[in-house]
C-alpha cells in the first residue's frame, strides 16, 4: 500500500500534515510572552496563570489516547476535521474570556479539542511512507510541530505587546480556517482499509466491476509496484482483456496484506496497554522524561525575563525563542536522516533505528541543568539560551526516530501508538509545568531543574541498555547462523 500515491502527492500529503500537527504547540505556547498581561489582566496568580498551561498539556494527552484508536478505525481525515471545527467552536469564546477559570476551562477544552489533529496527521505519515524512508519523513512532519512552541511566541509576543494577549487567540481562530480548507481540498483519506476501499468502489463504478474484482486488480497493481490508479487498473483490464486470463484471473489472487485489514475499534484506556510492551516502553519512557524538561523551559522562561534583572518587554521575549527555534528545526532533520542511517546499519532488527541517536541524547540532561542553574543565578541571556537549545536540539532529534520506531513494530496501530507516545510527552509536560512554581519556590529553578534531569538520565541510561542487549543479541544470531552455514558448506566440500 506504500505504492498508493506518487512521490509529489505523498511530499503534499507530508507538507500538510506538518502544517495540521502545527496548531496543536502553536495554540500552547503563542501568549507565554503575554502571561504576565494575562495574570494582570485577570488579577490572577502566578499558580493560577500556569494552570491554563498545564491543564492544556493534561487535556492535549488525554485526547491523544482518545483520537488515536479513532483514527485506526475510522481513517486519519474524520478526526482531524472534526477535531478542527470544534477547535474553532472553543477558540473563540477564549477571546472574551471574563476570568481566569472561564480562561482554564475554555483552554482545556481547546487541548482537548486539538489534540486529535496532531495524532492523525502524525499516522498519515505512517500510512504513506515505508520503514526505509520513514524516519527523514517523520523529521520534515515534526520539524514544524518543534519549532512551533518557539514561532508562536515570537508571534504572540509582537501581538500582546501591540494589541493585547487576547490577540493572540484571534491569531489562532483565524489560522484553523485555511489548515481546514486546504487539508479537505488536498489531502485524501490514507488509512490503508479506507483508501483501498476508495479505489475499488471507484473502479467498480468505472469498469462495472464487483468490488472483489476490483479489488483483485488493485492487488495486482500492488503487487507489480503501480499505483493502483484508474488508469493504471484500465490498462490492467485491457492487457487481461487481450490475453483472455480474465477466466484464471481469480485462481492467483495475492493474500491481502495486514495493512489492508481493518482494526477494531479500541476503547481510549485501551492504547495504554502499550506501555507493558517490552518491545516499547523503555522509548516511551525515554521520550517523555525528554519532552518535559524542555516544555517546561519554554514555559518558565518568560516569567523568569520579565522580572528583574531583564525586564524584558512581550515582543522582546518573543524574539528569545528563536534560537531554541533553530536548533529543534535542525535536529528534527538531522534527527531523521540519523534514524534511517541507523536502520542501514542494523537492516535485522528495528532497534537498530535508535543505536545512532541514544549516545547524542546524553546532552538533553546536561543542558537542563546547566539551563536551571543559568536562570537561578541569573547569569548573561546568552548562556541560557544556549543551554535552551542544545535541550532542544538533543529532544528534537529524538522524536522522529521514536516515531518510526514505533510504527515499524507495529504498522497497523500506526495511531494508537503514536497517541500514547503524545499522551506521554503531554502528560508529562503537564506535571513538570504544574509543579515547577511550587518546587522552584522550595529549593529554586536550578534544583527543580536538576531532580528533572537526574529522571532523564536513569531513562537513558535503562534504554541505552537495552538497546544494546537487543543489539548484541541480534548479532549473536547473526554469527551463530554465518557458522552453522559455514559449517555446512565445509562438510559438503569433506
Amino acid at each position: 500500500m506504500y505504492s498508493i500515491y506518487s512521490d509529489n502527492k505523498k511530499k503534499q500529503i507530508l507538507y500538510v500534515s506538518a502544517g495540521v500537527a502545527l496548531l496543536t504547540p502553536f495554540t500552547d505556547t503563542i501568549y507565554l510572552p503575554a502571561l504576565t498581561s494575562v495574570k494582570d489582566s485577570l488579577q490572577a496568580s502566578d499558580a493560577s496563570v500556569a494552570l491554563t498551561v498545564s491543564l492544556y498539556l493534561a487535556a492535549v494527552g488525554l485526547g491523544q489516547i482518545c483520537f488515536g484508536p479513532l483514527s485506526d478505525r475510522f481513517g486519519r481525515l474524520p478526526v482531524i476535521f472534526g477535531c478542527l471545527i470544534f477547535y474553532e467552536i472553543i477558540t473563540v469564546p477564549c477571546i472574551f474570556a471574563p476570568s481566569i477559570l472561564w480562561l482554564i476551562f475554555l483552554r482545556t477544552l481547546q487541548g482537548f479539542c486539538v489534540s486529535g489533529t496532531i495524532v492523525s496527521a502524525q499516522a498519515a505519515i505512517a500510512d504513506i511512507y515505508e520503514e526505509a524512508e520513514r524516519g527523514g519523513a517523520m523529521g520534515i512532519f515534526l520539524a514544524p510541530m518543534l519549532i512551533g512552541p518557539v514561532i508562536a511566541p515570537l508571534i504572540g509576543g509582537i501581538l500582546s505587546a501591540v494589541f493585547s494577549w487576547r490577540a493572540t487567540f484571534v491569531a489562532l481562530a483565524a489560522m484553523a480556517v485555511p489548515i481546514f480548507i486546504i487539508t479537505i481540498i488536498t489531502v485524501p483519506e490514507t488509512h490503508h482499509w479506507h483508501a483501498t476501499q476508495r479505489i475499488i468502489k471507484q473502479n467498480s463504478s468505472k469498469f462495472s466491476l464487483s468490488d472483489e474484482e476490483s479489488l483483485d486488480l488493485v492487488e495486482q497493481q500492488l503487487e507489480m509496484g503501480n499505483v493502483p490508479s484508474t488508469e493504471n487498473v484500465e490498462t490492467t483490464i485491457e492487457r487481461s482483456e487481450s490475453n483472455q486470463a480474465n477466466s484464471s484471473k481469480k485462481s492467483n489472487i495475492p493474500l491481502i496484506d495486514e495493512s489492508l485489514q481493518l482494526s477494531p475499534l479500541m476503547m481510549p484506556w485501551e492504547p495504554l496497554q502499550y506501555l507493558c510492551d517490552s518491545k516499547l516502553r523503555t522509548y516511551y519512557i525515554l521520550v517523555g522524561t525528554t519532552f518535559a524538561p524542555m516544555f517546561t523551559s519554554l514555559t518558565i522562561l518568560p516569567l523568569f525575563l520579565a522580572a528583574e534583572p531583564y525586564n524584558l518587554s512581550s515582543a522582546i521575549i518573543g524574539t528569545t525563542y528563536l534560537p531554541v527555534g533553530i536548533s529543534m528545526l535542525l535536529g528534527s532533520l538531522l534527527g531523521g536522516i540519523l534514524s534511517d542511517m541507523s536502520q542501514q546499519r542494523y537492516p535485522q532488527s528495528v532497534d537498530g533505528r535508535m543505536s545512532l541517536l541514544l549516545p547524542v541524547t546524553w546532552i538533553v540532561p546536561a543542558s537542563t541543568v546547566v539551563f536551571g542553574f543559568a536562570l537561578q543565578y541569573q547569569q548573561h541571556l546568552g548562556l541560557i539560551l544556549t543551554s535552551q537549545s542544545v535541550l532542544g536540539l538533543g529532544q528534537a532529534m529524538l522524536m522522529p526516530s521514536t516515531m518510526s520506531y514505533l510504527s515499524s513494530v507495529y504498522p497497523t496501530r500506526a495511531g494508537s501508538l503514536g497517541s500514547v507516545l503524545l499522551f506521554l510527552c503531554f502528560a508529562s509536560a503537564a506535571v513538570c509545568v504544574s509543579v515547577s512554581v511550587e518546587i522552584s519556590n522550595q529549593v529554586g529553578v536550578a534544583y527543580f531543574f536538576v531532580i528533572v534531569a537526574s529522571i532523564n538520565c536513569v531513562s537513558q541510561l535503562w534504554t541505552s541498555l537495552v538497546n544494546s542487549f537487543r543489539l548484541s543479541q541480534v548479532n549473536k544470531e547473526e554469527t551463530s547462523i554465518r557458522n552453522q552455514d559455514s559449517n555446512l558448506v565445509l562438510t559438503e566440500e569433506g
